[in-house]
């Protein structure tokens, strides 16, 4: 996802930001996957990396393994979250923020792609449809920077407890 991202939204029109550790708006950090700060707006995009058999819930996912359910955060309000978390600390309005969710081309969704999500390649083409100008080109690198700035916040131990977790989680499945 990080290549076609890099490959096909270059700037000057769009600069791409990957994996960025932030304060949540709870105290805990959260991860923003891939951040794309435009002329055209900012564009969070949560990557999942689930394969297979997926029911979207309003509240959770459901990955099936034959006859094994796993549940799943949803995406859509994880992404939600952080949009929010954004626009509130780099007073922005919700209307320049928009969530994407990109899954690999082996998720299965029975009821179809939820809206807002999409498969990984048609990721950088959907961002390259917003093609109107809602951000001045001088403050694109000024968002950057506030952005960058404010990753900077987290603490080391900070981040070492939550790649820890993040690790823990991902053993126990």
């Amino acid at each position: 996802m990080r290549h076609a991202l890099d490959d096909h939204l270059e700037p000057p029109d769009y600069i791409v930001l990957h994996d960025l550790l932030f304060p949540g708006l709870y105290g805990m950090p959260t991860q923003i996957d891939h951040l794309i700060v435009s002329r055209f707006g900012l564009f969070v995009v949560e990557m999942k990396n689930w394969m297979g058999d997926i029911v979207a819930r309003k509240t959770r996912w459901v990955k099936c393994r034959g006859r094994r359910e796993l549940r799943l955060p949803n995406p859509i309000k994880q992404n939600a979250h952080h949009a929010k978390a954004l626009s509130e600390r780099l007073n922005i309005p919700d209307s320049l923020i928009f969530g994407l969710v990109a899954v690999p081309r082996d998720a299965q969704f029975a009821e179809g792609l939820p809206e807002g999500v999409h498969y990984c390649p048609e990721v950088p083409q959907v961002i390259r449809a917003f093609d109107r100008a809602v951000i001045k080109p001088e403050q694109v690198p000024e968002i950057v920077e506030a952005v960058r700035a404010w990753c900077a916040t987290v603490s080391p131990k900070l981040r070492r407890e939550f790649t820890s977790r993040l690790k823990t989680r991902f053993h126990e499945k």
